[in-house]
């Protein structure tokens, strides 16, 4: 069914915020029928796409955004039984007649649920929303994360069960114009074939579902360091620096 004002397509913009005491971009969409607001961490270095259903977790139970997405009021929700090609190393699954359970771990973390698909409606200042059914995601009916100030993990990586892989769309990009102001409208996530670029460009490759960009040098105070720069560039699956918005800060190996 085709909800009043909105376009059913694979490409999307979505909003995106910040808050002081979350140290990671957020998306903000809508989830089921009726639709409920949903914020959560927007992450391009993972392809683990899940969001808090029926239970409230987190140490105090309670969520400073909304609270979790209410799967028996939904009446676009589906359980998977059929669900192993979702499941990998990193997702395990146990499946019966009725539903798909799953385990994963991932940095700190960790999250276990059940896997699902919904409707999403995702929409930003700049367009009116697009309306995209049955996206499989997982719904976490408990989780260990910082997640008490979000929702869940929204993820851009290139794995065949990600989010993008479903939507059949490998392009994406995504503006943060003012970092301090959590009411600014105009930060944005855009998926799909037609976006617009401008400025500067960097080359990305993706090695194991991930996106990396050979470093050319590093500077320390303005000087030039005598590093290899051939150690700098991706080199089976090895070099470069990986580009990852859910993480706070930036590294760089030993060497460099």
């Amino acid at each position: 069914m085709q909800a009043e004002g909105f376009t059913d397509q694979r490409d999307f913009h979505a909003s995106l915020a910040t808050r002081r005491k979350v140290s990671l971009f957020l998306a903000c969409f809508e989830m089921s029928e009726p639709a409920v607001q949903q914020t959560v961490a927007f992450d391009t270095g993972t392809s683990l796409f899940w969001v808090h259903c029926d239970n409230p977790v987190g140490g105090d139970g309670e969520y400073s955004l909304d609270p979790p997405h209410n799967s028996a009021g939904s009446s676009t929700f589906s359980n998977l039984a059929d669900c192993h090609e979702y499941c990998n190393n990193a997702t395990l699954c146990f499946c019966d007649k009725k539903s798909c359970k799953y385990y994963m771990q991932y940095g700190t973390g960790f999250s276990r649920g059940i896997l699902v698909s919904e409707r999403f409606i995702f929409k930003s200042s700049h367009n009116r929303g697009s309306l995209i059914n049955d996206v499989v995601h997982k719904c976490s009916h408990e989780a260990e994360t910082a997640a008490n100030d979000y929702n869940g993990l929204l993820e851009l990586g290139t794995a065949k069960h990600s989010l993008l892989s479903q939507l059949g769309s490998g392009e994406f990009s995504y503006c943060i114009e003012k970092l301090g102001d959590s009411s600014y409208d105009k930060n944005i996530l855009i998926v799909g074939k037609n976006l617009a670029t401008g400025g500067d460009s960097t080359p990305f490759q993706i090695a194991g579902f991930k996106y990396y960009a050979d470093l050319e040098g590093t500077s320390f105070g303005g000087k030039m360091l005598d590093n290899d720069n051939e150690q700098l560039k991706i080199s089976n699956h090895k070099g470069g620096a990986a580009f990852d918005s859910g993480a706070s800060s930036s590294a760089l190996q030993p060497m460099a």
